[in-house]
């Protein structure tokens, strides 16, 4: 029997007033389906607890309060600190945090981080976009390749990669928080990419459904490529010289950031955006390798 949101919501009451009476836990989020709305008979109560001290890695909890599933994380305060400073886990936290609220809290330091986190994400939205871009780009050119093959499950599994990536920049670009539900709520965002998606999901593999929502997606990326990618448009219009991907790639703005940027920067040139030439690649000792794709905004 199917839960009702009055059931899920007396179990989150129930829960968090739970944790609110122990003096250790100093600060709860609450993530997933409880903030997206989505909730479906599956759907768990997410938690995320930062205790005073004790969890030095996350200690993930799985129970029932009221018959309804309850998923709790719990990390110390000085544990969330450090990995909110480690590069290698910054991301897990804030792949909690982005799509998280903080419904209670007792210690201001732990209300900074959080604002802190909250202005990181929003800074970086503009590399997260590229980011997708250049996926989505790389795949949808296998995907066409793999049609072109005759390998149709090959191409589908790509186009569902290429299409997840589409859903996150599309929510983003759009105003939306992105999170792990984000083609879902792209599509219950826009009708047009909805009824190719079901074309895609819940009928027989064919090239046509296939093709039809490649060139659905490409076609839009192609009147929003100039918001898609902003920020990469902004950084070689401000450098003002030839650049190459490399060049982007190494740069202290985007190095950390896994993006396909000769994907993006073809198709920034196809748009008319950027200038492409071609720039002599030497050795150290001046002997010519290659020539190398360059690219400089176009005024």
């Amino acid at each position: 029997m199917a839960k009702s949101v009055a059931e899920y919501q007396n179990s989150y009451l129930e829960i968090t007033e739970i944790l609110k009476k122990n003096p250790n836990v100093i600060s709860i989020f609450v993530f997933g389906s409880m903030v997206s709305g989505d909730l479906w008979e599956g759907s768990n109560i997410d938690l995320f607890v930062i205790y005073k001290d004790g969890f030095n890695k996350i200690r993930d909890i799985y129970s029932e309060v009221l018959d309804i599933p309850v998923h709790i994380k719990f990390l110390s305060k000085d544990s969330f600190k450090n990995y909110l400073k480690s590069a290698g886990k910054r991301d897990l936290i804030k792949n909690y945090l982005m799509s998280s609220k903080l419904i209670y809290s007792i210690d201001n330091e732990i209300n900074e981080l959080n604002q802190q986190v909250l202005y990181m994400i929003d800074k970086d939205k503009g590399r997260w976009n590229l980011t997708y871009l250049g996926s989505f780009y790389k795949e949808a050119r296998i995907c066409r390749k793999y049609l072109s093959k005759g390998s149709r499950y090959t191409a589908h599994e790509l186009i569902i990669r290429a299409l997840n990536n589409f859903s996150m920049l599309y929510l983003s670009i759009n105003g939306y928080t992105v999170t792990k539900d984000s083609l879902n709520m792209a599509c219950n965002l826009n009708d047009e990419l909805n009824i190719r998606v079901q074309n895609l999901l819940y009928k027989e593999v064919n090239e046509d459904s296939i093709k039809e929502l490649l060139n659905y997606m490409e076609g839009y990326l192609e009147f929003n490529i100039i918001k898609a990618a902003k920020e990469m448009i902004d950084f070689i219009k401000k450098e003002n010289k030839y650049l190459s991907a490399f060049e982007i790639d190494n740069n202290s703005y985007f190095e950390n950031f896994k993006i396909k940027t000769e994907e993006i920067l073809k198709v920034l040139h196809n748009n008319n955006i950027l200038v492409k030439e071609k720039r002599e690649f030497r050795d150290e000792k001046g002997i010519l390798l290659s020539m190398e794709n360059v690219y400089r905004y176009k005024e």
